[in-house]
């Protein structure tokens, strides 16, 4: 009886914290909605987002040029994503059922602080699942009261940021969720809700780039640090539902022009690469006739195919350099894009302003306890955080000492190289690991306590962590996970 009181006291304790902590963001996001005069907004891009969604409302669909754009010949919205207005038209048509007065201007005027909510929920969830209560409260008040993720998902600022960042989220929590599954049948549906979402951030932003870089970013780890592919075909499930259909339901992604010139090329080819060079060596150490050769380097290969595929991306995107004056890529540094205040290069003094000092604070902490715990083992990884660290945070500087040419080229390829940084950081630790005595203690920190049954997972690659941590919560999980997994 004891046990189950201090079960439902622990959920129900889960949610109150996460009530609350919903209320608290919604209810930020919310304040200035009684200064904003009627039929208004706080962003300028709102107003094009909400005449579109009246325009779908009031025909179904919008027309095929925007004659109100690029006079005489208007511009063409084949080239152009629109999923934000269609999901506003139709979620008033939804919602227009259960409340009769709800008004267009209502919906759009609340939808940011409500994805905003939607993505919170769900990575609080996720990581509360996975990590804690602790590590999940703890992210979720920071995500939450962090000046910077307020401005942009504030009621009446009803550009798409807080859309993509729902879409985002979620595209990447249920593609890490399908890592965590091991049966057959919640592994397909995890896997096809992922690609479906991916699907749809593709139709909503053309820099949705950013989200599925995560995830190819975590496949591109389990690639290094693994010597056989086991979840090959769920990813090329993945990639199915989303590069097929993306191609042949946006022109966008077909014939790309202006804003749109590169949007295959970063958007749907990455995937497609990584799948690529995954079964050329799955090929090479078990079908080639010197399959027998290869399979002890396999990881050696596996860098050797990594490398080979990122310098076609270097030789694509220096080809392509001229063509960036008129896009949207975040090497363009033409007279338009520098206009545009979001798209300038950020201080220090504005990240502090935005989000405190929390992210530079991380870096430095991280640094300082991988040299700590690894030693000089772990500067292959450290060295690419530093120079990123200076990068980011410290643009202006750099700029004037390079007069502006040095820093975008630098951050660029250092955002290629800290992931195969960490994936040889990783990879030095799991072969020390192995050649260690069996009988010898785990290092200090990992998990001592771990089941034997536990054991059996790869801990230094991310599905296998990330299947660890199921197993061990799966004895006490919350009635919420219960019906979903």
């Amino acid at each position: 009886m004891k046990r189950i009181s201090a079960y439902m006291l622990k959920h129900i304790g889960v949610w109150l914290l996460f009530i609350i902590l919903l209320c608290v963001a919604f209810w930020i996001r919310v304040q200035g909605v009684d200064t904003i005069p009627d039929n208004q907004f706080t962003s300028n891009d709102a107003y094009l987002y909400y005449w579109q969604a009246q325009i779908i409302s009031e025909h179904g669909h919008l027309p095929a040029r925007d004659m109100h754009r690029w006079f005489p010949l208007g511009r063409d919205l084949g080239q152009t994503l629109n999923l934000y207005s269609y999901a506003l038209a139709y979620a008033h048509k939804a919602l227009v059922l259960l409340f009769p007065n709800l008004s267009l201007y209502q919906v759009t005027l609340y939808a940011p602080a409500v994805c905003f909510c939607i993505g919170l929920t769900a990575l609080y969830f996720f990581l509360y699942h996975t990590f804690g209560l602790l590590f999940a409260s703890t992210v979720g008040i920071l995500i939450a009261t962090l000046p910077g993720t307020i401005e942009r998902s504030a009621a009446g600022f009803c550009d798409r940021d807080s859309w993509c960042f729902m879409i985002g989220l979620l595209a990447v929590l249920t593609y890490l969720v399908s890592l965590q599954r091991r049966h057959l049948h919640k592994r397909l549906l995890w896997t096809l809700t992922s690609g479906f979402i991916v699907f749809l951030g593709g139709l909503s932003w053309e820099g949705f780039g950013v989200f599925l870089g995560i995830i190819l970013f975590i496949e591109l780890w389990c690639f290094l640090s693994s010597e056989t592919e086991t979840d090959l075909w769920y990813y090329l499930l993945w990639i199915f539902t989303f590069v097929p259909t993306l191609f042949l339901l946006s022109p966008a992604y077909r014939h790309g022009e202006g804003f749109a010139t590169h949007l295959f090329a970063f958007m749907l080819m990455p995937p497609v690469v990584l799948f690529s060079i995954r079964y050329l060596r799955q090929l090479l150490i078990t079908k080639a006739p010197w399959a027998g050769c290869l399979r002890p380097h396999a990881r050696k290969l596996s860098l050797l195919l990594t490398l080979l595929s990122l310098t076609g991306g270097f030789l694509y995107v220096w080809g392509q350099s001229e063509t960036f004056a008129l896009s949207t890529v975040p090497l363009s540094e033409n007279r338009l894009m520098q206009s545009v205040g979001e798209l300038k290069d950020p201080e220090y003094r504005q990240w502090v302003f935005r989000y405190g000092s929390v992210f530079f604070l991380g870096c430095i902490g991280f640094m300082v306890g991988s040299i700590h715990r690894w030693g000089a083992k772990s500067l292959v990884f450290v060295l690419p955080l530093a120079l990123f660290t200076m990068t980011t945070f410290f643009r202006e500087r750099i700029q004037e000492w390079s007069e502006g040419s040095l820093d975008n080229t630098l951050l660029f390829f250092l955002l290629q190289g800290l992931p195969l940084g960490y994936c040889s950081w990783h990879g030095g630790k799991r072969k020390q690991r192995k050649t260690s005595r069996p009988g010898s203690p785990p290092p200090h920190g990992f998990s001592s306590g771990l089941h034997s049954h536990e054991m059996q997972y790869d801990t230094t690659s991310l599905s296998g962590y990330l299947s660890l941590s199921s197993q061990r919560l799966s004895s006490n999980s919350s009635p919420i996970f219960c019906a979903h997994t």
